[in-house]
């Protein structure tokens, strides 16, 4: 990753949580309603951010699993897993 792609995503990271989107109930729960998810599903979170789609998703399939091209933002999303 190009060093002002790196610099962009690691001060994203930081405050990514608190997006308006990031903090909306309705916003999860139209996400959750459109997914149709099933417990024996496994889900890949393309961009997964800090993993709040990831967390979200989680307790409602099999498996989750998370992709960014931001070692910042992966960092982020284990820790908020595993919050």
């Amino acid at each position: 990753m190009k060093d002002t792609a790196k610099q962009l995503w690691k001060q994203r990271a930081k405050s990514y949580n608190k997006l308006e989107w990031a903090t909306s109930s309705a916003y999860e729960r139209a996400f959750l309603d459109a997914g149709h998810f099933q417990r024996s599903d496994t889900v890949l979170d393309v961009g997964c951010g800090t993993g709040i789609i990831s967390k979200l998703v989680a307790p409602h399939v099999e498996q989750i699993i998370g992709l960014d091209i931001s070692p910042d933002m992966l960092r982020l999303a284990r820790k908020n897993l595993v919050d």
